[in-house]
């Protein structure tokens, strides 16, 4: 059985944004296409392995709970995410792996690495939108870290053509991997499964 790695700092019930939806979406499915389907997301309150609607979710916290910056957090969070990911990946292998926004990117990335698994990148706005051209010292890190690991996947997967055109215009990153799609839509899991196939 072919299977599926992803990873987002948001799933049910976890839900700041767009993003939890949108993960289930994926889950549901490739899940329905007869992928195994494991999900990494962090939660401080429910944390552990189990299995929700046949689909395997481990949730993660921090070791430290209080941070001075949401760089801290996301160091924690992407040692916490790569263990994790490398027993699953040990224990079942992984066909792919699909991460969301910035903040998966890096876990992402190494796991991808290590293993030699095709990583998908989901972002929905890009750093560059967000902060408007800020020279705050945060935001110039943020998109520094999404134009490096970006250009790194395999595959981009985006629901804004503005963001598209950010992606190539100010972080330099090839067009041809860069998909522009509804991202709650069946005809986007395809491009996924393009992926697995190459």
């Amino acid at each position: 059985m072919r299977s599926v790695l992803i990873i987002s700092e948001e799933y049910p019930p976890k839900e700041i944004g767009k993003t939890a939806s949108i993960v289930k979406f994926f889950s549901d499915e490739l899940l329905k296409r007869g992928f195994l389907v494991s999900v990494l997301t962090h939660d401080e309150f429910n944390v552990g392995t189990s299995v929700e609607n046949s689909i395997r979710v481990t949730r993660v916290s921090s070791p430290v709970r209080t941070f001075y910056s949401i760089f801290a957090l996301e160091t924690y969070l992407t040692t916490q995410y790569i263990r994790e990911g490398v027993n699953i990946i040990l224990g079942e292998k992984a066909d792919l792996i699909i991460s969301f926004e910035w903040m998966g990117f890096l876990s992402a990335y190494m796991l991808s690495s290590k293993f030699s698994i095709p990583w998908v990148a989901v972002i929905q706005t890009s750093e560059k939108e967000r902060s408007k051209d800020s020279f705050d010292l945060l935001s110039i890190s943020i998109a520094s870290i999404e134009k490096g690991l970006l250009k790194k996947a395999s595959m981009i997967l985006t629901n804004s053509l503005k963001t598209y055109e950010t992606l190539i215009n100010e972080y330099s990153i090839d067009s041809r991997k860069i998909v522009v799609v509804n991202l709650e839509a069946e005809y986007c899991v395809p491009f996924l499964l393009s992926m697995i196939i190459k």
